[in-house]
């Protein structure tokens, strides 16, 4: 059964600054039912702040404003929602719980330009990342 979040205020505010350039990431976590802003990049925060922003063995939801070159010499930038579920995280009620509110999480962030579901702490890399816009 899927059921409704709330995602706070905060969480859809912070959202906006990071679609608008004004933020690179958030970093979100469900408590209860809710679901709340727990971190956030600054505006050129690189990549691997946003990957240390997520716990080695908690889920988390995340959004990055991800900005790479292209082959060609173009600089792209890209909303990504990730959902982090790492296989060390040994709580199956905090799995569910993302697993079950990640719908109602991305309905109310939209739009986002990939959806990407992270297991594994090595695929947190920018490379990883770049390959799946190729």
């Amino acid at each position: 059964m899927v059921e409704n979040a709330n995602v706070s205020p905060e969480v859809i505010e912070q959202f906006v600054k990071v679609k608008g350039n004004q933020s690179s990431f958030m970093v979100c976590k469900i408590q209860g039912s809710d679901i709340l802003l727990e971190t956030a990049g600054e505006k050129d925060a690189p990549f691997d702040q946003f990957a240390a922003a997520l716990p080695e063995s908690e889920a988390r939801f995340g959004i990055v404003d991800f900005k790479f070159d292209t082959g060609d010499g173009r600089h792209v930038s890209k909303i990504v929602f990730v959902v982090y579920v790492p296989d060390t995280c040994t709580s199956m009620q905090e799995k569910f719980a993302y697993a079950n509110f990640k719908g109602c999480f991305k309905q109310k962030l939209n739009p986002v330009h990939k959806e990407m579901q992270i297991n594994d702490r090595a695929d947190l890399t920018f490379d990883e990342f770049k390959d799946q816009f190729n």
